[in-house]
């Protein structure tokens, strides 16, 4: 009879669906309330970046950022996707674990509700942003929707177990500072003379986003990890396991 350690190593036993799933929705309300928190101006974020030659030609809309509400309305979704995979799926052994492991295209599809959801809130940015125009393109360039999408990636980034799903992941998350950098060498190519600066902003918000994105993202990311295949042992998903026991 194969012990619960080897179990736990292929993948066969991870932390049952239902307990991530509960757990990245008590995440969520976290960063909601973070995000309603920072919105409130208890904390002046904008501050951070007024000596910043990049960040500082905007610093509200680079502070929108570390608001985290629309973050935190994507966990929640993730996670009631997983709890719904749970209900849905086979039944669970004895010890109320999975019998298989969630898959790549799963949490792709999971990940990509969320984001869909949080395009569909009436949450845009505020009159007066650094860009005027359609609703539709001040929705785009909204770095809280920009943030979403980056933490977006980060579930099915722990479920990839291949290099092929790790590509179409990294494929993801490039498009975003590529596209900084294409629309600024755009401003270049084609003489936009102080337009350049909106670029270099851009860009300068896309690393950015990759950066906090990471960081807010991780609970998805160590959620993936906690469900997908792994064939090797990870210390701090085997405490998260642990926690969703």
């Amino acid at each position: 009879m194969p012990s619960m350690e080897t179990d736990d190593v292929h993948g066969g036993s991870v932390a049952g669906r239902g307990r991530v799933g509960g757990v990245l929705i008590l995440v969520s309300l976290g960063w909601i309330a973070l995000g309603f928190a920072l919105r409130t101006g208890v904390v002046d974020l904008a501050g951070l970046f007024a000596h910043s030659s990049v960040l500082g030609l905007y610093p509200g809309e680079a502070a929108r950022m570390f608001e985290t509400d629309l973050v935190g309305v994507l966990t929640a979704v993730v996670g009631a996707s997983v709890i719904g995979t749970a209900a849905n799926g086979p039944a669970s052994d004895d010890a109320g674990r999975d019998p298989a492991p969630i898959r790549f295209s799963t949490a792709l599809g999971s990940a990509g509700l969320g984001f869909a959801v949080v395009v569909a809130l009436p949450l845009g940015p505020p009159p007066g942003g650094p860009v005027a125009g359609p609703p539709v393109i001040e929705r785009l360039v909204d770095v809280r929707f920009l943030l979403s999408y980056v933490a977006a990636w980060s579930f099915p980034l722990g479920v990839a177990a291949n290099r092929r799903e790790r590509v179409v992941v990294g494929v993801g998350i490039a498009t975003l500072p590529l596209a900084a950098v294409a629309f600024t060498a755009l401003l270049v190519v084609s003489g936009g003379g102080l337009a350049v600066l909106a670029g270099i902003f851009a860009v300068g918000v896309a690393v950015s986003l990759l950066a906090v994105g990471s960081v807010v993202g991780l609970p998805l990311y160590l959620a993936g990890r906690a469900l997908g295949p792994r064939d090797t042992p990870d210390r701090i998903v085997d405490r998260f396991r642990r926690i969703t026991r």
